[in-house]
């Protein structure tokens, strides 16, 4: 969704956002090998107003996406939800007032319009968890037989016995070191 930037005055103004889900598949290089794809199309309800020469941005967007899990490798609906916050300041004027990129709640525009949508993709992303997994408690895939442990419990012996890992012979010396001393 664009807007125009001289519309836009002191007086709140509240904005329903709809973008297509294949504008999102677009922005997250979308295809059949991603871990990553498009659900559906990104929902955002905004409330816009100028602030002197700056736009101010508030509200909440959300999305469904595809994503697959990084421990059972299977995929699953990741529901996404972030706040958007953003003062919009023109490029130029930002710049010589001596703004930065790594602001990360300033976003410049040039031109008369400002397209909302890679603002709140942005802030979409920011929102992703750092490790995709379909449930916290997911039991991955066993190392020796690749079977997903959620659905099956395969009959293969642990990895390590206790006991003989790398650091045995530390665990040794330090129960022997409790028993003398």
């Amino acid at each position: 969704m664009r807007i125009v930037v001289a519309n836009v005055t002191e007086e709140r103004r509240q904005l329903e956002l709809a973008v297509p889900a294949e504008r999102l598949a677009e922005r997250l290089g979308d295809d059949d090998e991603s871990e990553l794809r498009a659900g559906g199309p990104i929902q955002a309800s905004l409330e816009i107003y100028r602030v002197g020469e700056d736009l101010v941005i508030s509200g909440t967007a959300r999305t469904h996406l595809r994503a697959v899990c990084a421990r059972c490798v299977e995929p699953f609906d990741l529901p996404l939800e972030a706040p958007v916050e953003m003062f919009l300041a023109e490029k130029a004027r930002a710049a010589a007032e001596g703004f930065g990129e790594d602001d990360v709640a300033l976003a410049t525009f040039t031109g008369e319009e400002v397209d909302l949508a890679p603002l709140c993709f942005d802030q979409l992303l920011l929102a992703l968890p750092s490790r995709l997994l379909c449930r916290e408690a997911c039991r991955g895939l066993c190392p020796q037989c690749g079977d997903n442990l959620n659905l099956t419990t395969c009959g293969c012996r642990p990895a390590t016995i206790p006991g003989t890992g790398p650091l045995a012979s530390l665990a040794e010396q330090l129960t022997a070191r409790g028993r003398h001393g």
